[in-house]
């Protein structure tokens, strides 16, 4: 058997992740190999699958579930083990993964690889990742019904099973095996945005700090513009200078011998209420909380005099849009009131959209003294699997500075802007 519609550039891939392997050898460990296969009339197929290659201090405990035609697999394999099951799945159409049924295989590689950022908000990979994709031409079915068996998890169904095995943002990615290469030599750990600085600090694993140039691209308004390099010698965290508030940041990480790319992050800020990727921190001060309460409520705004159920809505609304900030302790009319410091009022927000929305919604907190008050910011950001929904009452969205139930159109929207977005994006 052979894969018959192989393409050139799917063999030029394969080769390419064998070397990309021998070149980082010294730094992985086993291969993780997940995946999620079904039985039909013509053989076993694979719904979806996943690879990663693990940091040689990682260690991997196998788990098969067996549920007669959907098996879900969980084990880890030697580099040589895997180049193996490469080349058997590219040359010839079959894999079969340790001592499991041989499955049918056909497809190829997307044309470009995908380099990802470390804390990648689209895959939840915290290193920085080289993603090679292969498109199935035919995938397996996703069983419908309850996965139920004496001596296995049970499932309602085969999507919610590969939700929780391998995560949602491949469940909602049928038809394809990723392939995760990640880069552990050196990564972002958080972009601090003062109003006149910018702190990067970065992790460094098997590269040495010496080994690493940081650089920055700030953009304020039309005519401020700061490019500066960042050395890191023996500080993992440098600051610096750039005199004005951004609007747009690019860092990224460079080896110094060769130039190679290591990691990046590109930003957008939204103002007056700028919602930010994970590890990337804006330090408000507090002219800008104040100016944010001078604007009043907005679609990125909202005023919370104090914690109550219905804040669930403002904080759907904003995962289903562009998110937002929610200022708690002030009140409509944007008078600053301010909330009991001793309050617990981040677990009780957590527990009040614990149990209620889905997905799940992590917002951010911080606690900032304003006129001699403490407010709490809720920081809110877009939501990466909309349509997020209140359970019983459906998705909310915001409109000006309203939350309202979505339209039949609206929700149409938010599915087809889900399936049509980019993998990824902070603009």
């Amino acid at each position: 058997m052979s894969n018959d519609n192989l393409s050139e550039e799917t063999i030029k891939t394969k080769e390419e992740i064998k070397a990309f392997l021998h070149k980082h050898k010294a730094f992985y460990g086993p291969i993780r190999v997940q995946a999620a296969i079904s039985h039909d009339k013509n053989g076993w197929k694979v719904i979806v699958a996943k690879v990663i290659a693990l940091h040689k201090s990682q260690k991997h405990v196998d788990e098969i579930l067996d549920y007669g035609d959907f098996i879900l697999i969980d084990v880890g394999l030697t580099s040589g083990e895997f180049i193996e099951l490469l080349d058997e799945m590219v040359t010839h159409g079959r894999l079969r993964i340790r001592n499991g049924p041989q499955i049918l295989v056909e497809g190829n590689f997307s044309d470009k690889v995908d380099f990802r950022p470390s804390n990648d908000h689209v895959f939840q990979t915290s290193w920085p990742t080289y993603l090679y994709t292969f498109n199935l031409t035919s995938r397996g079915t996703t069983p419908s019904n309850p996965l139920c068996a004496l001596d296995k998890p049970l499932f309602p169904d085969g999507d919610m099973a590969i939700r929780s095995k391998m995560g949602r943002e491949i469940a909602n990615r049928l038809g394809h095996i990723f392939i995760f290469l990640p880069d552990y030599r050196a990564k972002i750990e958080e972009v601090r945005i003062g109003s006149k600085e910018i702190t990067l600090k970065i992790s460094s694993r098997e590269a040495s700090l010496e080994e690493i140039l940081g650089k920055i691209y700030c953009e304020g308004d039309v005519e401020n513009i700061v490019q500066s390099d960042v050395n890191f010698d023996d500080n993992d965290s440098v600051t610096v200078s750039i005199g004005f508030t951004p609007r747009y940041l690019y860092t990224c990480l460079l080896l110094r011998d060769t130039g190679e790319q290591l990691d990046f992050r590109k930003i957008n800020l939204y103002w007056p209420a700028p919602t930010l990727p994970k590890g990337v921190v804006l330090e408000m001060k507090s002219e800008d909380i104040r100016q944010l309460i001078l604007q009043g409520e907005n679609e990125r705004v909202e005023f919370k005099k104090s914690v109550t159920e219905d804040i669930v809505k403002t904080i759907v609304a904003f995962s289903n849009k562009e998110g937002g900030i929610i200022l708690v302790g002030v009140d409509d009319e944007g008078n600053v009131v301010g909330v009991s410091e001793e309050a617990k009022l981040e677990e009780k927000i957590i527990n009040t959209i614990g149990g209620r929305c889905e997905p799940t919604i992590e917002p951010e907190f911080e606690r900032h003294v304003l006129d001699e008050k403490m407010l709490l910011l809720v920081k809110v950001r877009s939501g990466e699997d909309k349509p997020y929904i209140i359970r019983g009452k459906g998705p909310y969205i915001r409109v000006g500075s309203t939350n309202r139930p979505t339209t039949r159109y609206e929700l149409d929207e938010l599915y087809k802007n889900k399936f049509r977005s980019p993998l990824y994006s902070f603009s």
